[in-house]
């Protein structure tokens, strides 16, 4: 998607120019933030403060659970840092700012308190900065946003056409014919901001894969196919040890991603194994150490991959789509495939995975830890 929907009566061509060249995302989601209280309510007066908050709350989860980099002069992840502490995202479906009101000490509500007002303090007006562009030309920095300031309020009262908003007080407020155009072409200008946001996002981390499905937060997901496939696996195997406490496993497993579903974003098999759900709990999105746990994992894949396919399972064919889909080749070439072939294809896609997950601040080298507990809960 190149371009806003057009529109004869505003200067959509403007709006569209304040994402040109952006070396941050502040504007991305402060418009994105806008876009959704139009979208839940009938208002044209949006607190600040408010629209920030929505900010921080869409930004977090790329930040901080899928680890994406917004670029070096990009500061939202100093807030995604304080929060990062309280939120409970696996156990918890609450919203982030509902979160930190709940489990937050004064301290750290004060410190989100402050990085929020620097927001507030500069992103509204430099939004609107190009509806301004000759009038503030060659203008102090200092000076900039009270000169905003009386523009968009003078413009709003002679043509209101000609900015989206203005300001009285702690708000904003947006101009009808600008509340009228957003709120009716709301979807096609979402589209618009995520392609540009994805655009500046996968700029910013090249090496990473599925970036348009790491700028939201998580939905649950549906396992049941690979749970299914691992349960008949065990039932039809020489038995199943854990790769990480080399315990027998019995039919109250979980399922774990070895390299972290929030650097994938992906449920396919090849990367999956079954753990108990202590170990899972403990792993979280950790990396494993891989000169502990790799060939284990391969070595266990590979015979999974047998067991199917010389099996009955009914869902046999969608699971080994999964592997088909990795090694680009048949489920019968990967079948034939000796032990070693298969099992060196399969490190040299997880290696290179697990270092740029690293190098992306996801925590490295996570070993399972045994403790007395720990082998009386195995050994049950």
């Amino acid at each position: 998607m190149n371009d806003l929907p057009p529109n004869n009566e505003i200067p959509v061509g403007i709006l569209s120019s304040v994402f040109n060249d952006t070396t941050n995302s502040y504007k991305y989601y402060w418009f994105l933030a806008i876009l959704d209280t139009l979208q839940t309510r009938d208002t044209n007066e949006i607190r600040i403060d408010e629209l920030c908050e929505k900010m921080i709350e869409s930004v977090w989860y790329p930040l901080n659970f899928f680890k994406l980099s917004f670029g070096s002069q990009d500061n939202f992840k100093n807030i995604a840092d304080s929060i990062n502490s309280i939120v409970d995202l696996e156990n918890s479906n609450a919203p982030v700012f509902q979160q930190i009101n709940e489990k937050a000490d004064e301290i750290t509500r004060k410190q989100i308190k402050v990085e929020i007002n620097k927001l507030a303090r500069w992103v509204p007006y430099r939004f609107i900065r190009p509806f301004f562009k000759n009038e503030l030309a060659g203008m102090v920095d200092h000076k900039i946003n009270p000169l905003i300031i009386n523009f968009s309020a003078n413009y709003s009262k002679q043509n209101p056409n000609l900015v989206p908003y203005y300001f009285e007080g702690d708000k904003i407020v947006i101009n009808k014919p600008w509340k009228d155009y957003l709120v009716h072409n709301i979807g096609l200008i979402k589209g618009f901001i995520y392609w540009k946001l994805v655009n500046f996002v996968q700029k910013n981390n090249p090496n990473v894969l599925g970036i348009s499905a790491k700028l939201f937060k998580p939905e649950k997901r549906n396992l049941v196919l690979n749970i299914k496939s691992w349960d008949f696996y065990l039932k039809h195997s020489n038995g199943m040890k854990c790769i990480y406490s080399k315990e027998q496993l019995t039919e109250s497993f979980t399922l774990d991603h070895f390299v972290p579903w929030s650097y994938t974003v992906h449920d396919y098999n090849w990367n999956i194994v079954p753990v108990s759900k202590e170990i899972n709990s403990s792993k979280s999105n950790n990396l494993p150490a891989l000169d502990l746990y790799l060939e284990d994992f391969v070595t266990l894949q590979n015979d999974f991959y047998t067991c199917i396919y010389d099996s009955n399972f009914e869902l046999k064919s969608n699971i080994l789509e999964h592997y088909c889909l990795l090694f680009n080749e048949m489920s019968s070439n990967i079948y034939q495939m000796n032990k070693q072939i298969f099992c060196t294809k399969l490190t040299n896609t997880i290696q290179p995975m697990v270092q740029i997950a690293a190098n992306m601040g996801f925590n490295n080298n996570w070993v399972f830890k045994t403790t007395s507990s720990d082998r009386i809960l195995f050994n049950r």
